[in-house]
């Protein structure tokens, strides 16, 4: 992905491969590993910014640095709290986490669903980028049309998770997706908006 992110790597195990390319946007600077390997097995290909940070260095206290970059805060808090952590992210982010020990691949996305992530599945494999014409060319899906994307663009009724191409998703926002190697599939929604109560003083209000 040298067009999106210069500077990146690759981690590989017998379960999963991961490509991170990054422009250097966090502190730790060019030295840092990514995508980035937590001592407790999590790694993490994260795309995005923390507006929070301060808040969740407080939450997690002496768990992580002060000058910790944005995925080694966001590893700390998948550490601490599971999925239910991501609720806790506040900004524009899409991340995939492979957690090793439990053999399990998270696909999560932000409230809004700012930035993209998209994903491919079948019976033996789980594909996924946040750059969908690379996940269509490597899925085999670039000439498969989804007639269901056709229609709702007519009806200009889009959907984020419909793309253009058949079987290729994108992760919904405020959800994670939850892949295990033994075939789980799960889908959460981490946050709902809540648009509270309009209380008027009086009927001409």
């Amino acid at each position: 992905m040298s067009s999106i992110g210069s500077d990146g790597s690759t981690y590989a195990d017998v379960c999963v491969a991961m490509t991170s390319g990054a422009c250097h946007a966090w502190a730790d600077g060019p030295s840092a590993r990514r995508p980035l390997r937590s001592p407790s097995g999590l790694v993490i290909a994260w795309d995005g910014r923390l507006d929070n940070r301060d808040d969740l260095l407080l939450r997690l206290g002496d768990a992580v640095r002060g000058d910790a970059s944005d995925p080694a805060i966001v590893s700390c808090a998948f550490e601490r709290w599971g999925v239910d952590g991501l609720r806790l992210l506040t900004g524009e982010w899409s991340v995939a986490i492979w957690d090793g020990p439990r053999r399990m691949l998270h696909l999560a996305r932000d409230y809004v669903g700012v930035r993209p992530l998209y994903y491919f599945a079948d019976r033996e494999k789980v594909l996924w980028s946040t750059d969908l014409g690379e996940l269509a060319v490597r899925s085999g899906r670039v000439d498969a049309l989804s007639e269901a994307f056709v229609a709702r663009f007519m009806a200009v009724r889009f959907r984020s998770e419909i793309t253009p191409y058949e079987d290729v998703r994108g992760v919904p926002a405020a959800t994670c997706l939850s892949f295990g190697a033994d075939g789980v599939h799960m889908r959460r929604r981490f946050w709902n908006l809540n648009p509270g109560v309009v209380r008027y003083r009086d009927k001409r209000q």
